[in-house]
């Protein structure tokens, strides 16, 4: 009887215990909300609490944040640009002074000044030279995105060029704003490729297929589609040969690709491109890769989910809802087939992971911008 009435009294100590425990916890949600509505913000990125303004939400309280202009809308805005030369095996770069509208340096596709500049002063410790890659071909206006996925390079690569390879340069005023904001970006002129062991492609996308798996074989570093957004730094793969992720469990997605310099990998996929079909949309792309893959498991390394994910079928909660991308390396915005339109102002008050990720990008926080804005 008293063993029974001693673990009786016991267990009161300890439901006692926890019911204080919960009231305390209760109370510092009540003084204290979670800075997202429905998650833990990823991120200590956050500025000082003077900046946040709390406001109520049907019920939840969210904290808001006064936003700077990123943009500026003068059309002639002083700038530094970068260009490079070379003299007696020796490359130099500098920075130099030009109005917004000024265009940057250029060179032809494997200039070997260029060549000679990635290796001198871009590897680092590194297997992987810290240079990032876009493709422009018959695209002429760069939209907010493309203008977000350059903002997200320069914040969280760090690189040291930004090389935009294509026949016509973008224009439009996001181009401006990142020729403002981002100083080391140079243009790679070359034509679009248009045929592959003699058949002509099907689609404009598939000349950017194997404009990727070029370059990346020319001077390596790490490609990306302009709908790709980086979330954090890429260094812990610039020791592997080559890095793909995974779009889905049945393919890889080469939106984001990581290599170096002549990657055995990537000279294997551009073989297979001699069985190429040009009514097939994204066999070569996607699904010969994975199966390479299987074949070749020691020249590359598979990223699980962190490259892409969300894919295409569950992009949606991306755009409209709150998509975990704590564990993101990158996200994938699908813009080929979802068809919305947004602007600097709208993704600074969008409260969605689209939005959290487009405010962490420009301004190093993910929370809501305030009204006053």
């Amino acid at each position: 009887m008293r063993k029974a009435r001693r673990c009786f009294q016991r267990a009161v100590v300890v439901l006692s215990i926890l019911l204080m425990q919960l009231l305390v916890t209760l109370f510092v949600m009540t003084v204290n909300p979670s800075p997202l509505i429905c998650r833990k913000e990823p991120y200590s990125v956050l500025p000082p609490d003077e900046h946040l303004i709390t406001r109520e939400t049907r019920g939840v309280h969210i904290p808001y944040t006064n936003c700077y202009d990123v943009l500026d809308n003068s059309s002639h805005v002083s700038r530094e640009s970068l260009v490079i030369t070379c003299d007696n095996n020796t490359s130099y770069s500098r920075q130099t002074e030009f109005v917004s509208d000024s265009q940057p340096f250029s060179v032809p596709f494997k200039d070997p000044c260029l060549g000679l500049f990635i290796q001198q002063h871009c590897y680092g410790r590194y297997r992987v030279p810290n240079v990032v890659h876009y493709v422009w071909f018959s695209r002429n206006v760069m939209d907010v995105f493309g203008f977000l996925s350059i903002l997200s390079v320069q914040r969280f690569l760090k690189p040291c060029v930004i090389l935009v390879h294509a026949d016509v340069l973008p224009h439009g005023p996001y181009w401006k704003h990142v020729l403002r904001l981002v100083p080391n970006i140079v243009h790679v002129h070359r034509q679009a490729p248009e045929t592959i062991y003699g058949k002509r492609f099907g689609y404009v996308q598939h000349k950017s297929d194997i404009a990727r798996i070029e370059l990346l074989t020319e001077y390596g570093g790490v490609y990306l589609d302009n709908d790709q957004l980086v979330l954090k730094s890429l260094d812990s793969f610039r020791n592997y040969s080559f890095v793909m992720g995974h779009e889905n469990s049945n393919n890889l997605g080469n939106s984001l690709l990581i290599s170096e310099k002549g990657a055995k990998f990537l000279d294997i996929w551009y073989k297979t491109y001699r069985s190429y079909n040009p009514k097939q949309w994204g066999i070569h792309s996607t699904f010969v890769p994975f199966t390479l893959a299987k074949i070749y498991p020691t020249l590359i390394h598979i990223e699980n989910e962190s490259f892409i994910k969300p894919d295409l079928g569950g992009i949606n909660q991306l755009y409209g809802g709150h998509y975990n991308w704590s564990n993101n390396y990158a996200v994938h915005l699908y813009t080929r087939w979802v068809k919305k339109f947004y602007t600097i102002q709208d993704l600074k008050y969008l409260n969605s992971s689209l939005g959290e990720i487009s405010r962490l990008i420009m301004f190093g926080f993910a929370t809501l911008c305030s009204d006053s804005n």
